[in-house]
C-alpha cells in the first residue's frame, strides 16, 4: 500500500516540476536568475524519478535488481548534494550575489558534494551511506548515512546563513519581505529532510521541495511582470502600482517623496554611438541608481527610455536633498573612471507628496518632473556657457 501511496506522491511532483520547466523552456527570459532556477528543477526532476525506480526495485529479488539497486541509491544519494547545491547557486544568482564573488572559494564550495559523491561511490562496496542487502536486495541505511545528510544539508543551511545576513543588512521594506520568503523555503526542506531521517518511507522530502520550487516559480513569474527587462530594475507599471498603494494610505503619503532623473544629452549618445551604447549607457546608469539607493528604503525603477523614478519616504526636505547629492557625486565617481569618450549624467527633480484621491499619482509625478526640467535647463544653460568659451564638447565628454 505505502508503496502505491509512495509513487503516486511523487508523480504528482513530477508533473508540477515538469509543467514548471516547459514554462520556463517557452519563457523568452534568459537571465542568470532564470538559468539558476532551471538548473535546480532539473536536479530536482533526476531526485525523484531515482525516487520511484528505488521504491519500485527496492526488495526484488535477483542479481540484476541487485546491481541495479546499487546504482540507483548511489545516483539517488550524490543528487541530495547536487539538488542542495543548486539551490545555494540559485539563492545566490536570485539575491545579485553574482557568482564571481565566491570563485575565490570554489574548492571549498564543492567540497561537500564532492565529499558525498565520494562516499556514495565507495557505499556500494564499503556500506558508508547505504548497502543493499544481499538474498533479500533490501536497502538499509549505512553506519555514516548521517553524513549524507550533514553534507547535503550544508548548502540549505549557508543559503539560509546568507539570506539571514542579507535580511539584516536590507533597509528596503519591500526587498525585506521577498527575502523573508526565501529564507522560509531555504528552512522548509531542511525540515522535510529531518522528517524523512525518522519517517523514511514518507515521501515528504521532496514534495517539500516541489512545493518550495512551486511557489518560487510562482514569485520569479511576479518579477517578471514586474521588472523592466533591460536594467532589471522595477518597470512602470509595478512603480505606479507599488506609489499608488503608498498615497493611499493616508498615514504615510505625505511622507513620500517622489524623484524624477532623466539622462542628460542622451540622444546624442544614440545618435554619436548608436542604440547598442545607449543601452549599455542606460544601463550604467540603472545600476548607479540602484546602488546609490542600496542602503535606503527607497522604489528604484525605470519609468521609460531614459527616465528614472524613486519613491522613498526620505524623512524630509534635507535627507531628499541629501539623496539627490548622493546618486549625483556618484555620477561623478563613475565618469571620473570611466575609459568612454562621453560622460554620465542625471537631472534630478523631487517633489514631496500633498495630494490624494484619484489623481494624486499624477499631480505628484508633474510636480517632480517639473523640478526635473528646471534642473535639466540649468545643466543645458552651464554647458552653453562653457562652449560660448570656447570649451569644445569632446572636452566636456558630450
Amino acid at each position: 500500500m505505502y508503496q502505491s501511496l509512495y509513487v503516486v506522491v511523487n508523480v504528482i511532483n513530477l508533473i508540477y516540476l515538469a509543467w514548471i520547466l516547459v514554462k520556463i523552456q517557452t519563457s523568452s527570459t534568459s537571465s542568470a536568475r532564470t538559468i539558476a532556477f532551471r538548473q535546480l528543477i532539473l536536479a530536482t526532476i533526476s531526485i525523484v524519478t531515482l525516487d520511484i525506480l528505488w521504491v519500485l526495485i527496492d526488495r526484488k529479488e535477483g542479481s540484476a535488481f541487485y546491481v541495479l539497486n546499487n546504482v540507483v541509491n548511489t545516483m539517488y544519494m550524490m543528487n541530495t548534494g547536487f539538488v542542495s547545491m543548486s539551490w545555494c547557486f540559485f539563492t545566490l544568482n536570485n539575491e545579485s550575489l553574482h557568482l564571481n564573488k565566491i570563485k575565490r572559494y570554489t574548492v571549498l564550495f564543492l567540497l561537500p558534494v564532492s565529499a558525498l559523491a565520494t562516499l556514495c561511490v565507495l557505499s556500494p562496496f564499503y556500506g558508508f551511506i547505504f548497502y543493499i542487502e544481499k538474498g533479500t536486495n533490501a536497502y538499509h541505511r549505512g553506519k555514516y548515512h548521517f553524513m549524507q545528510v550533514f553534507l547535503a544539508s550544508s548548502y540549505y543551511f549557508f543559503a539560509t546563513i546568507r539570506l539571514i545576513y542579507i535580511f539584516a543588512q536590507e533597509q528596503n521594506s519591500f526587498k525585506r519581505k521577498r527575502i523573508l520568503t526565501m529564507i522560509f523555503f531555504s528552512i522548509w526542506p531542511s525540515i522535510a529532510q529531518l522528517v524523512n531521517i525518522k519517517y523514511p518511507l514518507l515521501p515528504v522530502e521532496w514534495s517539500a521541495a516541489t512545493i518550495a520550487e512551486v511557489f518560487v516559480f510562482v514569485n520569479l513569474q511576479f518579477m517578471q511582470i514586474s521588472t523592466d527587462d533591460l536594467t532589471e530594475l522595477n518597470n512602470r507599471r509595478w512603480y505606479e502600482k507599488y506609489t499608488s498603494m503608498l498615497l493611499n494610505d493616508s498615514h504615510t503619503s505625505s511622507e513620500v517623496f517622489l524623484f524624477v532623473l532623466d539622462l542628460n544629452y542622451f540622444k546624442k549618445i544614440n545618435d554619436t554611438y548608436g542604440h547598442l551604447e545607449g543601452d549599455n549607457a542606460i544601463i550604467a546608469a540603472a545600476a548607479i541608481i540602484k546602488n546609490s539607493c542600496a542602503k535606503r528604503d527607497a522604489f528604484v525603477a525605470r519609468y521609460g527610455g531614459d527616465e528614472f523614478v524613486i519613491v522613498s519616504r526620505v524623512g524630509g526636505k534635507s535627507k531628499a536633498e541629501e539623496l539627490k547629492r548622493l546618486i549625483l557625486d556618484a555620477f561623478d565617481e563613475y565618469n571620473a573612471k570611466s575609459p568612454l569618450p562621453y560622460k554620465l549624467s542625471v537631472s534630478i527633480g523631487y517633489a514631496q507628496n500633498k495630494y490624494s484621491g484619484r489623481f494624486a499619482l499624477h499631480k505628484l509625478f508633474s510636480d517632480a518632473d517639473r523640478a526635473m526640467y528646471s534642473e535639466k535647463q540649468k545643466v543645458h544653460q552651464s554647458v552653453d556657457e562653457k562652449l560660448s568659451r570656447g570649451i569644445s564638447l569632446e572636452a566636456l565628454r558630450i
